[in-house]
Formats: structure tokens, C-alpha cells, sequence
């Protein structure tokens, strides 16, 4: 009888650490969540995903099956789904392993770079972000997809070394956002203008300064734009010591309590050496909300 797309789909999603409990496979808890697998040299899995240190193969739970326990594609299939048990947050299992594959080496690498169809997708037709701007990051090095479909902003110093990276998710506009493990946090994702400039604009994450170069490009182009993927002072500090000529300092953040109150921070630590000045959306919340707007109307 033929496999049904349905039976693959929920085989695919199969919680592995239940699978391997199941079937008697000896599983040691590591940090994060993660469990080892023991005798299968430097074999994790979590959720429905698997990462192999020492060969660097990573998959879902039919990859693992078919791929590490040699099993054959039916019977991969009839075994996982006997266990009846599924991960249903697929992009969340994603971001997840990106980050317990960089725990790992304990220090910061930039992910691998992979294709950019999630990428599209995801930042073009959920995030109203137009394909122009997409193509500029990608193309000066400040955005990619990595192999697990996640969408990367590389966060570099002055001298251009990579101290970092945001991640966000692609599954839909709630999708997951993080941190790439062992980043430093007093990096952010910085577009740096084509000529002299005095002035940062400063939001809480990448797709927000995505936002403001679509609907403000000719007065965002001049400025330097920093992500800081929250709210960070540290961030804004460390900006402002490798960039010593700027002056003026634009809090362009969400509209809500917590940005706010991170506003008034802000003001208490660089005024009056520098001229601060708030730019928040009005009855939205953030950037994109009122990008995603402008699109409708």
C-alpha cells in the first residue's frame, strides 16, 4: 500500500527522543535539551531533529531513521509513525537546532549559508518588505538564510568581523526570533550609509529598519541604521565608541511601555553629550505593522 503524503508528513515531525525510548536506544540528557545518543559517536537529537557532530549531518526524524539507523523508507516511516507522537512546532525545532549546533562549538561561527526561497517568501509576501531592499542585504553581506530555513542578520564590528547574528524564523509572522549561542551582545546589526554621517537610527530588530528603508528610503539611506534585536544599551555604547563622529542619536522603537521606559534610559545616559531625539509609529506598534498597512490601504 502506497505511503499517503499525510503519513510522511506526521513521520517527518515524530518526536525522536520518544521514538528512541521506545525502541530501546540509550539516550543521555545533554544541556538545552538536548540528548545524546549514546553509542552513535557525537550523535544529539532534540524535538524531531538530529545534529551528528562528527560527520556535521543533521535532519528530521525520517532522515535520522533512514540516514543514521540505516533503516529502510517504509519501514522508517512505519516505525515513526507507530510512536504517535509529533513535534508541531516545526519552525521553533528549527531555530533550536541552529542554536544547540553552535552551543556546541563554543564558540561564535557564523550558520552556513543555504538557498534563499524561505527567505523571499517569508520577508517579501508575509513581511510586505519589497524585493529591492531584500536584494541589497543580501548582496552587502547583512542577510542570508541558513540551512535550516532560518532568516540570518550578521552582526559585525567596525573592522567588519562577525560578533554575532539574529536569527528570525520563516514559518509565518510569529515565527521565532533569537540570538545565535555565543554571539555578543554588545553587537548589533548595523547598515552603515554610503558617506559621512553624524547621525543612528536606532530600532529593535532588522525587519523594523527593513521597514523604515521602504517607507522612508531617501532620509534612511543618509543615517546609519542599528538593530539591536531588543533593547540594549550596551549595544548602543558599543556603536557609538567604534563610531566616534556620530552625534545625533534617533530612537526609532515600538510604540509600547517597555520601549518606552527603555527611552528614558537612554536620555539619562547620553544627554546631553548627544542629541537624542524619539521617532516611535503612531497607533501601531512597530514599523512593520504600519509598512503592512501602507501596503493595504
Amino acid at each position: 500500500m502506497p505511503i499517503s503524503i499525510e503519513d510522511k508528513q506526521k513521520a517527518r515531525k515524530t518526536n525522536l527522543i520518544e521514538f528512541c525510548e521506545k525502541n530501546n536506544y540509550e539516550l543521555k540528557p545533554e544541556k538545552n535539551g538536548d540528548y545524546r545518543v549514546v553509542g552513535y559517536n557525537g550523535l544529539f537529537i532534540k524535538d524531531n531533529m538530529f545534529y551528528r557532530y562528527s560527520t556535521n549531518e543533521s535532519g528530521q526524524a525520517i532522515d535520522f531513521c533512514v540516514g543514521i539507523l540505516g533503516m529502510h523508507f517504509k519501514d522508517a516511516i512505519e516505525a515513526l509513525l507507530d510512536v504517535d507522537s509529533v513535534v508541531n512546532d516545526m519552525e521553533g525545532a528549527r531555530l533550536r537546532l541552529s542554536l544547540a549546533k553552535q552551543e556546541k562549538k563554543g564558540e561564535f561561527i557564523l550558520p552556513n549559508k543555504s538557498g534563499c526561497n524561505s527567505l523571499f517568501a517569508y520577508l517579501c509576501k508575509i513581511r510586505g518588505i519589497k524585493m529591492k531592499t531584500i536584494r541589497n542585504m543580501l548582496d552587502r553581506g547583512l542577510l542570508y538564510q541558513d540551512d535550516n530555513n532560518n532568516c540570518v542578520f550578521p552582526c559585525y564590528d567596525i573592522m567588519r568581523n562577525p560578533k554575532g547574528a539574529i536569527f528570525r524564523g520563516t514559518y509565518n509572522e510569529k515565527a521565532f526570533k533569537g540570538r545565535a549561542a555565543h554571539s555578543d551582545m554588545n553587537y548589533g546589526w548595523v547598515v552603515a550609509p554610503g558617506e559621512y554621517c553624524e547621525r543612528v537610527i536606532i530600532v529593535e530588530a532588522p525587519i523594523d529598519a527593513m521597514s523604515l528603508m521602504d517607507m522612508y528610503p531617501n532620509r534612511v539611506e543618509k543615517n546609519y541604521l542599528l538593530a539591536m534585536g531588543g533593547l540594549h544599551l550596551d549595544m548602543i555604547m558599543t556603536f557609538l565608541k567604534e563610531n566616534k563622529q556620530v552625534a545625533s542619536v534617533v530612537l526609532a522603537l515600538d510604540n509600547d511601555a517597555p520601549a518606552k521606559e527603555f527611552i528614558v534610559k537612554v536620555k539619562s545616559e547620553l544627554e546631553p553629550i548627544y542629541h537624542v531625539n524619539e521617532f516611535l509609529p503612531k497607533v501601531l506598534k512597530d514599523w512593520n505593522e504600519l509598512l503592512m498597512q501602507k501596503r493595504i490601504t
